[in-house]
């Protein structure tokens, strides 16, 4: 689920897939989170690397176990109508010109732990308080 402010109003929308095949790779140092997402209306896919700075903060919905990565830098998937949508460059990753949080949920509370010790970054548990960047 990635969360996007709309320019013009102040209304969060967001967009969801509720079936993704998440993969980690890592080659030397940079570490990469891959998304291919099946029923995603705006792509089919997209990678961005994750930073040791990044913070992902652990909570629950709906039965649902979750991690979100806060404020997240990523490039927006490529559309449907490029002939590269279906494909991502793990050697050049597009410019992240996006930023904003991602949530992530699991079905099992030890496919979030596996996925939380694959990713850099710190983990927290989740404010009480909203974001302040609104």
């Amino acid at each position: 689920m990635i969360s996007r402010r709309r320019m013009v109003v102040p209304i969060t929308k967001k967009w969801e897939s509720t079936m993704a095949r998440i993969q980690i790779v890592r080659q030397d140092k940079v570490v990469q989170l891959l998304a291919f997402l099946n029923d995603f209306s705006h792509g089919r896919c997209l990678n961005f690397v994750l930073k040791s700075t990044d913070t992902l903060e652990g909570f629950n919905r709906s039965g649902k176990f979750c991690v979100r990565i806060v404020d997240a830098k990523f490039a927006l998937p490529k559309t449907d109508d490029d002939p590269a949508s279906d494909f991502v460059c793990l050697d050049m990753p597009d410019y992240p010109s996006e930023h904003d949080d991602i949530a992530i949920a699991f079905d099992s509370e030890a496919d979030r732990s596996n996925f939380q010790a694959a990713v850099p970054g710190s983990i927290r548990e989740p404010s009480r308080m909203g974001s302040l960047r609104r």
